[in-house]
């Protein structure tokens, strides 16, 4: 007859038919969820996107894509190489018979473009890995060996390069599949009482199928937080009361509890801790999915295992936005969802905030909604740059600009397409792209350099699968276009600028996606907007190659490089890019900040260009040249040596 033994509500691992309980002081890690210990800036240097690809051995491309690379910076998170390794290599690229070519995946550079933001923690990483390390302590070693280093008790593993390697892949896995979708099916649904529950289930299990921690700021700013709870009490006196003693690798030497009131809030359950003040209330305290399928690639799992872990169902939208602004998104009955006074709202039903797990006040990076029709609208901007991504089904559309002012705003539509609409006084020059992802081949269009007056709209959507129609409703204005087609047999590119698009006036693009570089582009157009063809042009391509030493078609951010070579004498050249046509200066000044010279002060068209800067007149030193575009600044240091 066999006996079940009778132990606390305490995490335990079995040890030779005996309770092995979690151990804070040895079963805890080592390292902190801190960027000392985490994303450092010696370890991210090496993440240099203008730089060499480690899984092509080839440098990354400055075009495809939309240029995504091109524009990143190596202090972004998660890094690239982690987004690689937890979506898997062939969701990335295009392999051929597994081996890596050097053409990238568009719908994975825009996903990765969509989430990356500065580092705020890893903590989902940290507790996952630490979930592992203790349950399953020879599977984890066993598939980071030579990667994560050895240990016997982790508290003895202090932060080095495989410790970051790992934990930075195991964070990404919580923007993919399964964990997403249980994140946002089961887990946000939870009632603090559900959770206390769901820990007795887990707590008291022979064998236990350990699940991570998330708490929710349920108070201003939103923000999320992944840790291990390793014991449940309950209060002898208050019955109600339950104690959650938990690993926090943010405050690893704490030792309070998190306290879940089960008879709050209409026996739902209220909960709260110290720790993080203001973070507690009703809702937002719920286990993860099991941690032991971290140990695959998770990421991949969901319907048709054949498909992009970039696709999403077809019911389904998501609407990125960068966290330095507010976004209101309504459905027909007025319903609102998004980020602003400082406060999520998720009053559209079905909708869900998407805030990712670090322990940081953070607003959502974007919202889950059913598949329907919405306005947008995006303002109170403290960044110069504005990215807004929607994702839905095999489709992504994004629209970016620069020169962004907080008072201004962006107004969207969707409706299968997008819509944008500038209600401003000030013109804004933006760019939008379409990827249409069909899993053994993507089409890419990208429209740039066109300028909305106030009150002007444009819009994208695609009659098909293989074409995209932009419709003006608004002022006569021109665009450049590139289109991109990707499948295992290469990768096909087409480009022309300065196409004319009349007032009201529709362009239906048809690419010959058979042969896009070497045949003329046609395009359908329709007067008026009312749905009649009244041309068609024809449109040669302007790029002759593609590889990656071609760069984009047009830069997508401004820069200046560092001058060539340095030091020098007495002759060097200064490169710089500028991705909107605009008045610039680049100016030289000594050390004690007197200008010494004017290289250029001119309205300049969007491009890439080099010149070369002659100090044959100036003394040995070190000197510093600044570029100014608008708000954008930048200064680079020269050194001339006789």
């Amino acid at each position: 007859m066999y006996l079940r033994l009778i132990k606390p509500y305490i995490l335990t691992r079995d040890s030779s038919g005996q309770y092995e309980p979690y151990r804070k002081e040895e079963d805890q890690w080592g390292f902190w969820n801190q960027e000392a210990d985490m994303f450092p800036q010696p370890w991210y240097q090496q993440f240099f996107y203008q730089g060499i690809d480690p899984f092509t051995g080839s440098q990354y491309s400055q075009w495809q894509g939309g240029g995504v690379f091109s524009s990143a910076k190596s202090s972004a998170f998660p890094d690239w190489v982690s987004w690689v390794d937890a979506f898997g290599v062939s969701a990335c690229y295009v392999t051929i018979a597994g081996i890596v070519t050097d053409i990238y995946k568009s719908a994975a550079l825009q996903k990765w473009e969509a989430v990356k933001k500065p580092w705020n923690g890893s903590c989902f990483g940290i507790a996952i890995s630490n979930a592992l390390a203790f349950s399953y302590q020879g599977q984890f070693q066993t598939k980071y060996n030579n990667i994560f280093p050895p240990f016997a008790n982790p508290m003895t593993v202090l932060s080095n390069d495989g410790v970051k390697t790992v934990v930075n892949e195991l964070f990404v896995h919580q923007v993919g599949n399964p964990h997403y979708t249980y994140r946002n099916n089961v887990g946000l649904t939870k009632t603090p009482t559900e959770t206390v529950n769901d820990l007795k289930q887990m707590l008291r299990e022979d064998v236990v199928e350990i699940k991570t921690l998330s708490i929710v700021n349920n108070g201003p700013n939103g923000g999320g937080h992944a840790i291990l709870a390793y014991r449940l009490r309950q209060d002898p006196v208050q019955k109600k009361l339950y104690y959650i003693d938990v690993y926090d690798n943010s405050s690893p030497n704490s030792n309070n509890p998190i306290t879940i009131d089960t008879t709050g809030n209409g026996n739902n359950g209220t909960w709260s801790t110290p720790d993080w003040a203001g973070w507690g209330g009703n809702t937002g305290i719920y286990l993860r999915d099991p941690a032991v399928t971290y140990l695959t690639t998770p990421a991949m799992a969901k319907r048709g295992m054949q498909q992009s872990p970039f696709i999403l169902e077809e019911r389904e939208l998501q609407i990125f936005n960068p966290t330095s602004t507010s976004i209101r998104i309504k459905d027909n009955v007025g319903n609102i969802t998004g980020f602003y006074n400082n406060v999520i709202h998720a009053d559209i039903p079905s909708s869900v905030p998407l805030i990712v797990d670090n322990p940081v006040a953070t607003p959502p990076y974007g919202y889950s909604l059913p598949t329907d029709n919405y306005s947008v609208i995006v303002d109170n901007f403290t960044a110069d740059t504005v990215k807004t991504f929607f994702f839905t089904g095999n489709k992504s559309f994004s629209y970016k600009r620069y020169d962004a002012e907080q008072n201004q705003t962006d107004r969207f539509f969707f409706d299968g397409g997008v819509s944008i609409t500038n209600p401003d006084q000030q013109n804004k020059t933006i760019s939008l792209l379409n990827i249409i992802n069909e899993t053994t081949q993507e089409k890419l269009f990208a429209f740039s350099s066109m300028e909305l007056s106030q009150n002007d709209s444009v819009k994208v959507e695609n009659p098909d699968s293989n074409k995209i129609k932009l419709i003006s409703f608004g002022t006569t204005k021109n665009y450049d276009i590139e289109l991109n087609y990707v499948n295992e047999n290469g990768i096909g590119r087409f480009g022309e600028f300065n196409i004319p698009l009349a007032s009201n006036t529709s362009h239906t693009i048809e690419p010959n996606w058979n042969d896009v570089t070497n045949t003329d582009l046609k395009i359908l157009v329709d007067e008026g907007n009312d749905g009649t063809v009244d041309d068609t042009l024809s449109l040669t391509n302007k790029i002759t190659g593609i590889g990656n030493s071609q760069g984009s078609l047009l830069p997508t951010e401004y820069k200046l490089e560092q001058n060539y070579p340095n030091p020098f004498n007495p002759t060097t050249t200064i490169s710089y890019q500028i991705p909107v046509n605009k008045h610039i200066t680049i100016k030289v000044y000594d050390v004690l900040g007197r200008e010494i010279a004017t290289l250029i002060d001119e309205y300049k068209p969007a491009g890439i260009y080099k010149l070369e800067f002659n100090a044959s007149r100036l003394v040995s030193g070190v000197y510093f040249y600044k570029l100014r575009a608008g708000s954008f600044v930048e200064t680079r240091k020269m050194i001339i040596m006789r």
